[in-house]
């Protein structure tokens, strides 16, 4: 969000974005065998789904000149309803609570919990993004 926000665009889609992203992951982990397998290609796969949604983002907004706000508002929608409908209207549970996403979700490295490590991890590299490289410094011209 970060780095949207200082190209001067807004993201509102990044909450129906992880939601459906992680409802592909959870689901493809969950029906091929809670294997570390299994894992890395449902966080692939997830990968794949939120780097085509912000290649969708990006195409409207640079070459079709259409407003980040309204894109992102729409695809937020749209997204939501996608996961919505990919799970028929129900939720979706995690089948092995000893498995990577639990681990990720759950786990503790050092006696801290794994997302505040994730986000500590991610927040030095995009830091080091912004600071260190001339696309980081053009992102911030």
């Amino acid at each position: 969000m970060l780095l949207v926000m200082l190209v001067g665009g807004v993201d509102l889609a990044m909450g129906s974005t992880a939601a459906l992203t992680s409802v592909i992951a959870m689901n493809w982990y969950n029906n091929h065998g809670t294997t570390d397998s299994a894992f890395l290609v449902g966080l692939l796969l997830g990968i794949m789904v939120a780097l085509i949604v912000g290649f969708v983002h990006g195409i409207c907004d640079a070459y079709l000149k259409l407003p980040s706000f309204v894109v992102t508002l729409a695809t937020s929608s749209l997204l939501y309803g996608l996961a919505n409908v990919y799970l028929d209207g129900s939720f979706i549970h995690l089948a092995n609570t000893t498995g990577m996403f639990y681990k990720i979700g759950n786990g503790r490295l050092f006696n801290i919990p794994m997302p505040i490590v994730i986000f500590a991890v991610t927040a030095v590299i995009v830091g080091l993004i912004c600071a260190k490289t001339t696309y980081g410094r053009r992102v911030y011209a």
